[in-house]
């Protein structure tokens, strides 16, 4: 099955190379994106997907990856497919923010993040330095 390339509903004109940069630290935003494809990721979501629906994997050490294998195949599957002059990953925080204070129950009821995906976002997070 082929896929269609996404198109811009601006109508712009990609450029045929596009540089990606990957930051921890909040980016520069560019004065104007007009005609720039933007991609943003909830990482969260999409590592907790990924680590669902792929088989355990690990390294020669026995360090679970497939997490970190996942979600960068993805991400870079993302950047390429739109050919995205950014793209951006938003990581959740560990502590309480406004919608706990909003919303108590907010992700009260969630079963705690498995060790095994634990200890591999800090790894996501670092290569995406």
């Amino acid at each position: 099955a082929s896929e269609s390339k996404p198109t811009s509903n601006a109508g712009a004109v990609v450029p045929p190379t596009v540089e990606v940069t990957f930051s921890l630290d909040a980016p520069e935003m560019p004065d104007d994106l007009s005609g720039q494809t933007v991609v943003l990721i909830d990482s969260h979501s999409l590592i907790y997907q990924i680590f669902h629906a792929i088989a355990p994997m690990s390294s020669p050490a026995g360090v679970p990856v497939a997490a970190i294998f996942g979600f960068l195949r993805d991400v870079a599957d993302l950047r390429d497919r739109w050919q995205a002059a950014f793209v951006w990953c938003a990581f959740d925080l560990s502590e309480i923010t406004f919608r706990n204070e909003l919303y108590p129950e907010y992700k009260a009821h969630r079963d705690p993040m498995p060790d095994e995906l634990r200890g591999q976002i800090p790894l996501i997070r670092e290569t995406l330095q």
